[in-house]
This record gives C-alpha cells, sequence and structure tokens, in this order.
C-alpha cells in the first residue's frame, strides 16, 4: 500500500514541475490537471481492489465447519462457467421444514465429491465446508464449498 501512495506522490509532483514549466495559464491548470491524476489512480485502484477478489477469491478458509442433514438438489449451473451447486435441509423431524435450506459448491475439479454427492441425495449426510469471504465466480456462486461428504451416522438414544 505504501508503494502505491510513493508513486502517487511522485505522479502529483512529476505532474506539477512539468506544468509550470510548459504553461501559461498557471496554478487553476496545474490543480485540474492533478485532481485528474487523482482521480484517475483512485479509480484504478478500486476497479483492481474488486476484480483481483472476484477472480480468486478471498478467504478461502474464513470458516471451517461441518452440518448434518439432507441432500435435497444437485444442479449443474452457469452460463460461461458450469458449477455444481447443492442444497439440503438441515436438521431432523418436524422442525426441519422451517429451517433455510444451506446452499454450497461443489469445486469442478473435484467430480469425485460430485458423483459421491449424487449417490446421497434424499439420504441423511454430513458434510464438511470451507466457507469464503468472498467465493471466485469459477467454483460456484454460494460463498460454501464443499470439502468432504460422508453418510451420516444414526446415534441410537440410551435410556
Amino acid at each position: 500500500m505504501e508503494v502505491i501512495y510513493i508513486c502517487l506522490c511522485v505522479l502529483i509532483i512529476g505532474q506539477i514541475i512539468f506544468l509550470m514549466k510548459n504553461d501559461d495559464d498557471g496554478l487553476a491548470t496545474c490543480l485540474l490537471s492533478i485532481l485528474y491524476w487523482i482521480i484517475g489512480l483512485v479509480l484504478a485502484f478500486g476497479v483492481i481492489q474488486v476484480l483481483i477478489p472476484a477472480r480468486d477469491g478471498l478467504m478461502r478458509d474464513y470458516s471451517i465447519g461441518t452440518r448434518e442433514g439432507f441432500v435435497t438438489k444437485i444442479s449443474e449451473t452457469g452460463i460461461f462457467w458450469k458449477t455444481y451447486e447443492a442444497q439440503m435441509q438441515i436438521g431432523t423431524g418436524d422442525m426441519s421444514a422451517l429451517q433455510a435450506p444451506f446452499n454450497f459448491s461443489v469445486p469442478k475439479n473435484k467430480p469425485e465429491l460430485y458423483i459421491k454427492l449424487q449417490s446421497y441425495q434424499g439420504k441423511k449426510v454430513m458434510i464438511k465446508y470451507s466457507q469464503w469471504l468472498m467465493m471466485p465466480f469459477r467454483i460456484g456462486s454460494s460463498s460454501h464449498e464443499l470439502l468432504d461428504i460422508e453418510k451420516a451416522t444414526r446415534k441410537e438414544k440410551k435410556g
């Protein structure tokens, strides 16, 4: 970040020196030119700050966790970048219908997870996921990336 500030200062000082030597209009033109430079650099910096995380993602391991529920939907979606998207209903019993479904994405480079997920559709599963702060568009549209899936083991009540 400091490099950007140094470059900005050098550009502004260079612009001032250039305009004062070559311009007869004086200070108004110099200040206007400096304003254009600052606006241009701020816009360029803002575009870079938005485009790089959209392509590469931001904070892959923002959160890592597990969820248990029933896989209810699996699909391949997208216009240019096809991604695997899935949905599961969290919880058990009558109250599970009141819960919002949990959406997650399956990475395209892990087709074995997608095949495994398809075989578990409608069954109770335990998934391990990683939550991105900002997921890259090529992985999926949700912020949760599937890491592993296994069939849930039923715990018997004692008593």
